[in-house]
């Protein structure tokens, strides 16, 4: 199962540190993937939810780019995105069910449907129902304490 640490927390949620690099490095460092937000702004990079807070350079994203799951928050995001090689995992969404993502994930609302393509994500502390559903990976702010959670006496991973 891929674990992703949403907005680079893995900890549980903290608007003082999501989305940072810093943050999102740290994920990345203790073994996790990280959705951020990316917003593109007169050609520069930004992380950030509600709007581009963190200046990013281009190099970081790409020295990253396969423990990065870029959720596009504005149009020229997507572009630049939709324009890099292949192993850029992108999409946009907003509170739609589904969302496909640029390497054919299906990343999924909480509480809806999932199958083996779905990226579900989960705000809360996932269930062991969710944990034990087929889903190729789990977007959470608490995919730092998934180890502790046990499924039928084994730990997750």
């Amino acid at each position: 199962m891929i674990k992703i640490a949403h907005r680079g927390n893995f900890n549980g949620p903290d608007q003082s540190t999501e989305n940072s690099p810093e943050q999102v490095y740290k994920a990345i460092l203790a073994g996790y993937n990280a959705e951020v937000d990316l917003w593109v702004v007169d050609q520069k990079l930004y992380f950030g939810h509600d709007k581009p807070t963190y200046l990013v350079d281009p190099y970081f994203i790409h020295q990253n780019v396969t423990k990065l799951w870029l959720h596009c928050k504005n149009l020229e995001a997507l572009d630049f995105t939709l324009s890099m090689p292949k192993y850029y995992q992108s999409f946009w969404h907003q509170e739609d069910d589904f969302a496909i993502t640029s390497n054919n994930y299906i990343w999924t609302y909480p509480g809806k449907l999932v199958n083996n393509k779905s990226i579900l994500v989960c705000k809360d502390i996932p269930s062991k129902e969710i944990l034990s559903s087929n889903i190729a990976g789990i977007c959470t702010p608490y995919v730092g304490i998934l180890s502790l959670i046990k499924l039928d006496n084994q730990n997750v991973y």
